[in-house]
């Protein structure tokens, strides 16, 4: 199996043309990255609600009353951003799906840190399932 790191280098070779630290990738490849990233994004405010609720009622000590706050306030941005998140896939599809967008120069240092944490991720949840593949 190849490593994480020349997987990384096959898919941004693969996905567009590089230049001035950019790669351009299709409107295509920007809303499946889009829509992989909202994907977590649902993942993160459920994690968030379920640690709320796991959190003592009564008693409040310090730590765990501005955890409280913290993460009331985190869930009400989260549950107002997954709305409007879910407008963007919708709109960027249909516009990848017209050509109205067809190519986006995105930071290639950025996605190459973005592409090798979902291999890292891939790697982990392998690790932790007892996957030896």
């Amino acid at each position: 199996m190849q490593g994480a790191e020349s997987i990384t280098s096959s898919y941004l070779a693969a996905s567009g043309e590089a230049g001035g630290g950019h790669r351009h990738l299709s409107a295509r490849e920007v809303c499946w990255l889009v829509d992989h990233c909202t994907q977590l994004s649902r993942l993160r405010l459920e994690l968030l609600r379920a640690l709320q609720a796991e959190l003592p009622r009564s008693g409040a000590q310090d730590e765990v009353a501005e955890l409280k706050e913290l993460l009331t306030n985190l869930i009400i941005m989260q549950t107002r951003l997954a709305e409007r998140e879910g407008k963007l896939g919708e709109l960027l599809r249909r516009m990848a799906d017209t050509q109205v967008l067809d190519v986006v120069a995105v930071d290639e240092a950025g996605l190459r840190s973005a592409i090798q944490g979902i291999l890292d991720a891939a790697a982990h949840i392998r690790a932790v399932a007892g996957d030896k593949t």
